[in-house]
């Protein structure tokens, strides 16, 4: 059976971040013709090209004034309007012993999971080569392995209350974030069609050391 690669290998892959062996082997499965992962590298391609853009096209400030006097209602106070659904951490790679002969200090990604109401939220924390930034990688399923409802969700990250980057799910409920300097905060993501909202606490995630998972007992 052939192996496919997720959203999160073909970011490293984009980014310049795997091994060459794996590179090698990412590329050979490209050339067998995987639809899948081949628009998986594009979405990752395409969110690099933007943020790498985005910076260049700052809008004078006289323009943000202008149009923060259009829009009074900030799209902050938009997400907070939404009923939440508070997630829940299940799974920390970093609660995991560590095999023999590996530092703690490794940099390998760390890898969550959430679980929020009929929803699973599987988040990985990449950080940045020489620098505190984080790139945050993630997907919302459906929790039953139905096709998921999040395609095109928007998503969003608050440091204290303020909204400081957004970004969309793309068709299978894919996303990527760049939280600066490594700042905890919070990652909200609407789902049901904007209805309600899932709030990520990501204190425990982006601080250093290892967090317990916890499940209820339902």
């Amino acid at each position: 059976m052939t192996q496919h690669f997720d959203i999160t290998a073909w970011t490293d892959y984009a980014r310049g971040l795997v091994d060459p062996t794996a590179r090698t082997a990412m590329q050979v499965h490209l050339d067998t013709g995987c639809d899948a992962c081949r628009r998986s590298l594009t979405v990752a391609e395409t969110m690099m090209s933007f943020a790498a853009a985005e910076a260049d096209q700052a809008p004078p400030a006289a323009v943000v004034r202008l149009a923060k006097a259009i829009f009074p209602v900030s799209a902050a106070t938009t997400w907070r309007e939404l009923p939440r659904l508070f997630a829940q951490l299940v799974a920390d790679s970093l609660a995991q012993p560590l095999p023999a002969g590996v530092r703690a200090a490794a940099a390998a990604p760390r890898q969550v999971a959430f679980e929020a109401g009929d929803y699973a939220i599987d988040l990985r924390v990449q950080r940045e080569r020489d620098a505190r930034d984080l790139w945050l990688v993630g997907q919302v399923q459906a929790r039953d392995g139905s096709t998921p409802s999040a395609a095109n969700a928007p998503v969003a990250l608050f440091l204290d209350e303020a909204l400081v980057a957004q970004t969309t799910c793309n068709e299978f409920g894919e996303f990527q974030v760049h939280c600066p300097a490594g700042r905890a905060g919070q990652l909200s993501i609407a789902v049901d069609g904007g209805q309600r909202r899932i709030d990520i606490d990501l204190s425990t995630v982006v601080a250093h050391g290892r967090s317990r998972p916890r499940r209820d007992d339902a």
